[in-house]
C-alpha cells in the first residue's frame, strides 16, 4: 500500500489462525491497535519485508494455549517462506518484524516461542520486493516502548541483531528504501561525522521467559527495563 496513514486495523480478534494472523506488508504510516489474536500458528504479528516504516503497532494481545512441549509444538507451523524465522519451531514469535522502523508500543506477547522478535540477520537487505536494497543492520529504530513477554520457551524481548542504527536516508517517501548506499556506512566519507543514531528501548517487561535481550546490537540503550523470574534476566551476546 506505500504510506497509507488512513490505514487502521483496531479491536478485531483473531482465533484459530493457520499461518500468522496479522501481517503489516510493504507499507508504512499505518495503524494496527487493541486486537487480540489467540491460537494462531506462526507469527501473531508479522512485518514482513524489512521496509515498512513508521507503522504503530500497539497494544495488541498475542496468546498461544499450546505447551512448546504438546504435539502441536506450541504455536509453530512448518513449511512457510520464512522457516529461518518467524513462524517455525525454531524461532516462531508472538510479534515478528524483520526490520526495526516501526512503532512497537504495549503489546503482550504470551506463551510463544520468542515473545517480541527482530529479526534483521535472515535477510540483511530486505526481503520480497525490497531484497537488495535495504541495509537493515543501519535502519533507525522506530518508538519501541512498554511492551510485555511472558512464558516464552526462548526468548522474550529479543533483538537478534546485528543492529547499530544510523541516520539512513530511507523514510516513507522511499518507500522504506536506501537510496544512497552510503548513508548506510558508520562514519560520513566527506566529513568524517559519525553517522550513529542513539536509541533507548523503554520500560518494556519480561516475566518468565528463558532469555530476555540481544546476540549484537550497539547504540541502544534499555531503560527501565523490568526483568522478572527469567533464566538470564539480559542476555547480550
Amino acid at each position: 500500500l506505500g504510506a497509507c496513514p488512513a490505514c487502521l486495523f483496531k479491536g478485531n480478534a483473531v482465533e484459530f489462525g493457520v499461518q500468522r494472523g496479522l501481517i503489516v506488508h510493504g507499507t508504512h504510516l499505518s495503524t494496527s491497535s487493541e486486537n487480540v489474536l489467540a491460537d494462531v500458528r506462526g507469527a501473531g504479528i508479522y512485518l514482513e519485508d524489512g521496509n515498512e516504516w513508521g507503522n504503530a503497532v500497539s497494544y495488541n494481545v498475542v496468546i498461544c494455549p499450546w505447551s512448546k512441549n504438546s504435539v502441536k509444538q506450541g504455536c509453530t507451523v512448518p513449511g512457510t517462506d520464512n522457516g529461518a524465522g518467524a513462524d517455525t519451531d525454531g524461532n516462531q514469535a508472538g510479534l515478528w518484524a524483520l526490520g526495526s522502523a516501526n512503532h512497537l508500543i504495549g503489546n503482550r506477547l504470551a506463551n510463544a516461542y520468542n515473545g517480541f522478535f527482530i529479526q534483521a540477520q535472515i535477510a540483511f537487505q530486505g526481503r520480497g520486493a525490497a531484497q537488495g536494497r535495504l541495509c537493515l543492520p543501519a535502519q533507525p529504530f522506530g518508538r519501541i516502548e512498554g511492551n510485555t513477554c511472558h512464558g516464552s520457551f526462548r526468548f522474550g524481548f529479543y533483538i537478534g541483531g546485528p543492529n547499530f542504527p544510523r541516520h539512513t536516508d530511507e523514510s516513507p517517501a522511499t518507500n522504506g528504501l536506501v537510496v544512497d548506499r552510503s548513508s548506510c556506512v558508520p562514519f560520513d566519507s566527506a566529513t568524517g561525522s559519525d553517522r550513529g543514531m542513539p536509541t533507548r528501548v523503554v520500560r518494556n517487561v519480561d516475566w518468565a521467559n528463558a532469555f530476555v535481550g540481544t546476540y549484537n546490537m550497539g547504540d541502544v540503550q534499555f531503560e527501565d527495563h523490568v526483568s522478572v523470574d527469567n533464566q538470564e534476566a539480559i542476555y547480550w551476546k
